[in-house]
Order: C-alpha cells, then sequence, then structure tokens
C-alpha cells in the first residue's frame, strides 16, 4: 500500500514538473515573439511622418525632443535669422571683440570669452530634422585688459558636444516607403577656451 502511494505521489510531482516546463516555454515563446514584433521595421509613408507612438516603440521610451534645447532654439532661430542676415554676421566677421567690450548682451554664449552662435543643422532623413548647432566664432580667446579688448591666440576656442539620440529615415523594399532607427550623434553645443593640444613628434 505504502508503494502505490508512494508511486502516486511521485507521478503527480512529475506531472506538476511537466506542466510547469511547458508553461515557460511557452512563455519564453510568446516573449520571442514579443521581442521580435517589437524590433520588426514598420513602413510609412512620406506623408505619414512619424508618430510619437511610433517613436516611443521605436527608441524603447517616450521621447520628448521638445524640451531639448537644441530643438527648442530652431523656432528662436528662424525668427531672428532676418537680423542676423541685416547685421552681416557670418565667419568672415572675425571674432565679436567689440560686442564683447560694450557687454550689451545678458546671455552666456555672448558674455563668454569663447563666444559662440546657434545656426540651424538640416537633415531631411533625421528626426528631428532641424538641430540647433553651436558654432565658435574665434580662433582663440577673448581676453580683456586694461589697454582694451582683444584675442589671444595662445589659447584656442573649442566646441563642447553633447551626444544625442535621433531617428534615422531609411528606405524600405517597397517603393516610397521608409523605416525609422534610433542613432545617436554628436551635435555641438556651446564653446568653450582651453589650451592647443601640441603633437611632440619623435
Amino acid at each position: 500500500m505504502n508503494v502505490v502511494v508512494i508511486s502516486l505521489w511521485v507521478l503527480c510531482i512529475l506531472a506538476l514538473m511537466a506542466t510547469q516546463t511547458c508553461d515557460a516555454s511557452k512563455n519564453h515563446h510568446h516573449r520571442h515573439h514579443k521581442h521580435q514584433n517589437l524590433h520588426q521595421a514598420q513602413c510609412y509613408t512620406a506623408e505619414e511622418g512619424v508618430p510619437s507612438e511610433v517613436m516611443t516603440r521605436i527608441a524603447g521610451r517616450k521621447m520628448n525632443w521638445e524640451n531639448i534645447l537644441a530643438v527648442k532654439l530652431v523656432h528662436t532661430i528662424e525668427n531672428t535669422e532676418v537680423k542676423r542676415k541685416r547685421r552681416k554676421r557670418d565667419q568672415s566677421q572675425g571674432c565679436p571683440i567689440n560686442q564683447y567690450s560694450k557687454g550689451e548682451s545678458d546671455s552666456v554664449n555672448n558674455r563668454s570669452i569663447s563666444p559662440w552662435i546657434y545656426e540651424i543643422d538640416y537633415d531631411e532623413n533625421r528626426f528631428p530634422q532641424k538641430l540647433a548647432v553651436a558654432r565658435c566664432l574665434c580662433e582663440g580667446c577673448i581676453r580683456a585688459q586694461s589697454i582694451g579688448v582683444s584675442e589671444y591666440r595662445g589659447l584656442v576656442s573649442l566646441p563642447i558636444e553633447q551626444s544625442m539620440l535621433v531617428l534615422r529615415r531609411k528606405p524600405c523594399t517597397q517603393v516610397h516607403t521608409y523605416t525609422f532607427e534610433p542613432e545617436y550623434i554628436k551635435i555641438r553645443v556651446a564653446c568653450t577656451c582651453a589650451r592647443p593640444l601640441y603633437r611632440h613628434e619623435n
């Protein structure tokens, strides 16, 4: 009698273990199938653009690009582009020593000894398509002395870069449709003053 009871208990345990193994296999298959669907490329037409749910699915989290400085500044730059053209402030104008000595601006990029401006970088196959990037205005750094303000070439102005997550548009096999892939890019956010890098030859 005891042998029969023990045998029944063993059979029950084996059956329970088989059921759990089957459930685990099903769950693994479900997770694997879900993982495949998550990363399966989905194609969109140019008119569809990049819906917010697509950005969330591809990036794995909700992307608030509008809160990123490089995106927020685009509208401001576009509104002041006409004024900038009137002032004819371009790279050939050189380091803005006169504006620095007057101290008319409160913005950090104009008060810095390595001043910079923001320009729009456009890429039709990137989302966001427009980003505000910094451009250093001086090769050296501004030095204020009792005799006046000058550009000191013993130091150099260098851009500060930051990583940013964007979506890269790539063509699908179907004509006039596209897919999007996450990509990290480096964008220039400001400029700083640093010692020049000298290379010593042996």
